[in-house]
Parts: structure tokens; C-alpha cells; sequence
């Protein structure tokens, strides 16, 4: 024992604790110190005592003293500084106030000096490095704020022997339809190979299901890969964390321990990360500590790395070195099924017409259905009536009709030019510049879907030009989408349908 670190507490003088059956002192003490470790573990609940007290053993009972194991000796002073008051109620229910307490670091110290003001320091300021969501809380198995879960449509049986492994069961708890067929694929190869596809990258428009794809991935790594670092983290927090570390002096090292100790770091909306150069530069040497450690980064992103503008061309390198994947909002099929999972959550039944009713509506933002069924629900728990068509075309009239675009020309000309990069003045010029044109005709065509302008008003507001160029263009990109002809943008080539597929979603958006 003389290899260990330990810090010791004294004997309580003035404990007053109701004296325990005698039974337990004649027990083996073996015995002692499991029924000590199951009650500091339900005390502290599993997770936590799972993550922080690591070993086959790391509470030993040798008849008067009882010892706890940190599983190394950077980690000792903050996991006595932590639990040392819950250690001490469950040493002294079970083996009573007069047994002394002792905390040991497994690991060997080259130096006999006991645990330093630093490491106080760094343990009060550093919150233990904890695995930890974006509100701050620890990643749990399930998380009950979860809005929404995707479920695996049914397979072939010789489809399911292949792909169900135990590393990639999780799934089954999400909707992969043929549209995100390549984010299941990248999902299951993190889960399969943790590390070798980093950093994965998914992208797609807001409401898609990055974050909950996000949370769910760090999810399964905890519960696989007990023990393990696992954090989910905004990039707001990433960089609220990152300044005030550096404001703080002596904060960056623990802020960079905090992080690049992980077995996975799943970061959201790295888009916000845009002309911040400082955190940027911190983020890139994070991704690559963690790349050289072999562990596993994953980001999501509202667009893909070469439309990532201000993240600078080393990172846009790594994110593009990895593994990136879009992820499409669900399917008719799969919008039914997030209806069906919300609803199962609730103990809360709708007829069939009601759940295809708001998923045929509602094509977009997944939080839009949620907001349905939420609404359907209160109205049907208030009148204590069951919810039936009528009922839901009434409660949800607003919603149904806010789902659809009904943008204004104005509207639809604003949505463009922040797509393709130009301005408003530009398109009701006489310009006859090829990203000009090709701005003009999308928005002429998407007006002439989307509004109830004839051609010839559609033609006024572009600049005052005929009926008959308003016609010309809603063909030619009419031609475009069936031919799947490819347009020119700033940053890329993107197939015409993609085109007009993400500009709707603008529209749809806000």
C-alpha cells in the first residue's frame, strides 16, 4: 500500500447515527463493502457511479477502515472532493460512524506529495470533467426530452441477421427511410468501428433530426461503452466555454482536458462557428487530438462543408476527410410513425386519418408535428373528448394552413437571392449575367408554384417584363427538374430538384 496516494478523514467525534443491527459486522467483509458500493451506487444513481468509480473492486471493507479507488491519481482529489460526503452516509449506514474512510489512487505517483491546491483548484472549476448535455446535465441511457424518436422500417429476415448487431441495435429506434439510407449506413459504421469514421459530419435543414440524431448516438455510447466520456454539446456552449476558459487564465488547460479526454464528442450547428477564429482554431486541434487518439467526433452542420463559409480550409479538410452524409426530413411513411411514437409516449390514442392528416400536412420541421399532437392532445384531455377528422381539421385549421409555403413573390424573391447569392436589385435589372438569369427563372418558377400570381404579375414585379418571359421560365426550369440538369452556384453544382427542394425548405422555415 505504500505506492498509494491517498488522503484519509479522520474518525467522526460527534456523528449521531441510529445504531444498525448488529448482523452486518459479522458478515464477510467482502460482503460489507458490496452492500456499500449498492448503496453509494443507488444513492448516486448507476450512471454516475459507474463513470466515477471505475474497477471490479473499488470499494474494499478490511474490517475498520473502508477504502475507495479513484481510478487514477489526476482523478483523486475531485472524486473525494465530489463524493466524499455521499461516501461518508453510506459507510456509516452500513458499517457505522465509527469505521474510518480512505481515498487511494490505483495508479502509482512517481512523487509522494499529497494531492495539490492545483488539483483542488482544477476540480472545483472544471466540474470533474462529467459527460454532460447541452443544458448541462449528464447524458442519461433515455432521455426524456427527446421530442421525437425515428423508428427502422420492418426488413427481410436475411436483411435483419446482417445488419442487427449489438453495436448498431440503436437503430432500430430511429425512422431510416430510403432518403437517409446513407446516414444509417454512417451511423452503423460509428457504432461498429468507433473512431475510424471521424469526423462524421450530418448535414440537412432545420428540423430534420440532427440534434436528436446527435443525442441518441452519444446515448448508445454510454450505454455500450460504460465508463466511457461521452459528451453532446451545442456550439454556443463549446464556444461560451472556450472564452471564458481563456478569460480565466488558467482555465484553457482544463477546458482542453475537459474535452480531449473523450471517447466521443458530438457537437451541434458548427455553422456557428463562422468567422470565429480563435474557436475555430481550438476546435480544429480538438478534432484532431481526438482523431489521433482513435475516438470518434461527430458534428451536424445546417448545410455541407463547401457551403460552410468562414470555417476556414483546414477544417472544411478534416470535416470533408471524414465521413459526411445529409440527412432529409422523413417520409410520409416515416412522419406517421414520429406521430405514432409521440402519441405511444403520451398514452394518447388518434384515429389513423388524424396521424396520415397532420403528416400529409405537415412535410416538414418534425417540432411542427410535435406542436400538432401536443395541441390535440391538450384539447382532447380539457374536453374530455376523444379526438376524431372533425375535431382535428377544427383544433389544428391555423397549423394545416401555415404548413403549406403560401409565400409572397417578395417572399419567394428574398428566399432566392439568399440561395443563389445575389441581390434583389440584380434580378429585376436588365442583367443577363448566367447567375443572374438562372436566379431569375427560380424565382418565376417557384412564385408561379407557390403564390396566386398570374404570369403577367409575376413578370411586372421582375422588372417589368412580359407574360410571355415569366412562361419561358417556369419551362425552362420546369425542364431542368425532369431532365435533372444541374445548376451553377457560388460554391457548387447542385441538381435543379435539390435546388428547388432547399429553397422550399427556406420558405417552409420562415
Amino acid at each position: 500500500m505504500e505506492s498509494f496516494r491517498s488522503v484519509v478523514f479522520d474518525k467522526p467525534q460527534d456523528v449521531t447515527l441510529s445504531k444498525l443491527d448488529p448482523t452486518p459486522f459479522s458478515t464477510r467483509q467482502d460482503e460489507i463493502a458490496k452492500a456499500i458500493t449498492e448503496a453509494l451506487a443507488k444513492q448516486i444513481g448507476q450512471t454516475i457511479f459507474d463513470m466515477w468509480f471505475e474497477g471490479s473492486e473499488p470499494i474494499v471493507f478490511d474490517g475498520d477502515r473502508v477504502q475507495v479507488f479513484a481510478p487514477n491519481a489526476f482523478s483523486l482529489s475531485r472524486l473525494q472532493t465530489r463524493f466524499s460526503g455521499d461516501v461518508k452516509e453510506a459507510v456509516y449506514r452500513i458499517a457505522g460512524p465509527e469505521t474510518s474512510i480512505q481515498f487511494l489512487a490505483r495508479e502509482p505517483v512517481a512523487t509522494s506529495q499529497s494531492v495539490s491546491a492545483e488539483d483542488d483548484q482544477s476540480a472545483a472549476a472544471n466540474e470533474s470533467m462529467e459527460p454532460f448535455s447541452e443544458a448541462g446535465g449528464f447524458v442519461e441511457e433515455s432521455d426524456p426530452q427527446t421530442y421525437f424518436h425515428f423508428h427502422q422500417p420492418e426488413a427481410k429476415p436475411a436483411a435483419q441477421k446482417k445488419t442487427r448487431s449489438s453495436n448498431t441495435r440503436y437503430v432500430r429506434s430511429f425512422w431510416f427511410g430510403d432518403e437517409n439510407r446513407l446516414a444509417r449506413a454512417a451511423v452503423e459504421q460509428v457504432m461498429e468501428y468507433p473512431g475510424e469514421f471521424s469526423p462524421l459530419l450530418i448535414y440537412g435543414p432545420t428540423g430534420s433530426g440532427k440534434s436528436h440524431l446527435l443525442e441518441a448516438v452519444v446515448n448508445d455510447f454510454r450505454r455500450r461503452l460504460r465508463r466511457k466520456r461521452c459528451v453532446y454539446v451545442s456550439s454556443e456552449k463549446f464556444t461560451t466555454e472556450f472564452i471564458s476558459s481563456v478569460r480565466g487564465g488558467s482555465g484553457l488547460p482544463m477546458f482542453r482536458q475537459r474535452y480531449r479526454n473523450l471517447d466521443i464528442l458530438a457537437i451541434d450547428d458548427i455553422q456557428f462557428f463562422s468567422s470565429k477564429r480563435a474557436t475555430l482554431g481550438e476546435f480544429l486541434q480538438t478534432v484532431d487530438h481526438l482523431a489521433r487518439a482513435g475516438k470518434q467526433v461527430v458534428v451536424a452542420a445546417d448545410r455541407p462543408p463547401i457551403e460552410l463559409e468562414g470555417i476556414g480550409t483546414d477544417l472544411a479538410a478534416r470535416l470533408t476527410g471524414g465521413l459526411t452524409c445529409p440527412l432529409q426530413y422523413p417520409s410520409f411513411e416515416g412522419r406517421v410513425s414520429v406521430i405514432e411514437s409521440i402519441c405511444q409516449q403520451r398514452s394518447f390514442s388518434i384515429p389513423l386519418e388524424v396521424r396520415e392528416l397532420i403528416a400529409q400536412h405537415m412535410t416538414r420541421d418534425v417540432r411542427r408535428i410535435l406542436g400538432a399532437v401536443n395541441r390535440l392532445y391538450a384539447v382532447s384531455v380539457s374536453l374530455k373528448e376523444k379526438v376524431t377528422m372533425h375535431m382535428a381539421e377544427d383544433v389544428l385549421s391555423d397549423l394545416l394552413a401555415f404548413s403549406s409555403i403560401g409565400a409572397s413573390i417578395r417572399g419567394i424573391e428574398q428566399a432566392v437571392c439568399d440561395f443563389c447569392g445575389v441581390k434583389s436589385s440584380e434580378i429585376r435589372s436588365s442583367s443577363r449575367r448566367k447567375r443572374v438569369c438562372v436566379a431569375r427563372m427560380l424565382a418565376m418558377y417557384l412564385a408561379r408554384r407557390h403564390t396566386g400570381a398570374a404570369f403577367s404579375e409575376i413578370g411586372d414585379h421582375f422588372g417589368n417584363r412580359k407574360h410571355s418571359t415569366a412562361i419561358a421560365a417556369d419551362k425552362k426550369v420546369t425542364n431542368w427538374v425532369k431532365s435533372s440538369e444541374s445548376i451553377s452556384l457560388p460554391n457548387a453544382n447542385y441538381p435543379a430538384d435539390e435546388v428547388i427542394r432547399r429553397i422550399e425548405s427556406i420558405l417552409r422555415v420562415g
